[in-house]
């Protein structure tokens, strides 16, 4: 009884106080049992964490990759090395999206950070040509030339290839020696693959600036080289991703370009059969 009235008295008092400071207008209080305002009607506040608000998915949310752009020209790997090519193809291993070079022969791709990623070139005319395998770190902007083989520099190599199979891949393994000694010369090493595949043929010495002109010559044991620059072919390597190795005694192989803060250059190559070939680089120090 006596809660009862209290409750009488609490209520008559909070009224007579919303009178006073409404002026007089009388306007009674709302029910305190009445029904909630329905969220996703309209008119209703917006409350953060509601869904389909950045706040709904938490903390542990995946959120969007972040990408970096990669640029570059793409370039006619022949005599003339400064020959660009316009109306390029670029893209990456595995991604049906494509870029077109400008006219200048200039591409610009955007790849995700920290993901390892192959940049694959094709051109009318040219052998569609995989680079080795790289990620990125923070770069905002990287620097890469991709340079494609004549369908004439193409046949001369692999007419020297014996057993020469179409449908499997080649390999072009460019040795750079950069090392004191012994190991300032590319001669005298030797490359295979992992896991184990095809079949090696090392190229004919020559000058850096023909490159072109380094023929498979499969008399050799192991790679020639006047200089610092040797390469190897490996052929009839069914398609896949294969870390390429180069050895020669006293000296250390590393993927090519070395190893930067940004930037990681996996010693990888993707390899993929019929008109294609890959270009890794690998150095000798």
């Amino acid at each position: 009884m006596r809660l009862a009235l209290v409750f009488a008295i609490s209520r008559a008092a909070l009224a007579a106080l919303c009178v006073a400071a409404c002026g007089g207008g009388g306007k009674a209080l709302p029910r305190v049992d009445a029904a909630p305002v329905d969220a996703g009607s309209a008119g209703a506040p917006a409350v953060d964490g509601a869904a389909g608000s950045a706040l709904d998915a938490g903390p542990d949310a995946p959120r969007a990759p972040r990408l970096v752009t990669v640029t570059g020209p793409v370039t006619e790997l022949a005599a003339n090395m400064d020959l660009t090519l316009p109306d390029s193809t670029v893209q990456l291993d595995g991604d049906a999206t494509k870029v077109t070079s400008d006219g200048t022969g200039t591409f610009a791709l955007r790849v995700q950070v920290r993901s390892p990623f192959v940049l694959v070139g094709a051109h009318a005319g040219h052998v569609t040509t995989r680079l080795y395998e790289l990620q990125l770190g923070l770069d905002e902007l990287m620097f890469k030339e991709l340079r494609l083989p004549t369908d004439a520099t193409f046949d001369a190599w692999t007419a020297r290839l014996p057993g020469y199979d179409a449908s499997k891949g080649v390999v072009r393994v460019e040795i750079r020696a950069y090392g004191a000694g012994a190991c300032g010369k590319a001669d005298g090493a030797t490359v295979a693959l992992e896991p184990a595949a095809g079949s090696v043929v090392y190229a004919q010495a020559d000058d850096e600036m023909h490159r072109q002109r380094h023929l498979p010559d499969p008399s050799l044991t192991a790679s020639a080289a006047t200089d610092s620059l040797a390469f190897a072919f490996v052929h009839g390597v069914p398609a896949g991703r294969y870390l390429v190795h180069v050895t020669k005694p006293g000296c250390q192989a590393e993927a090519w370009p070395l190893v930067q803060p940004t930037r990681t250059y996996t010693g990888r190559t993707v390899v993929a059969p019929g008109h294609a070939v890959s270009l890794p680089f690998v150095v000798l120090k």
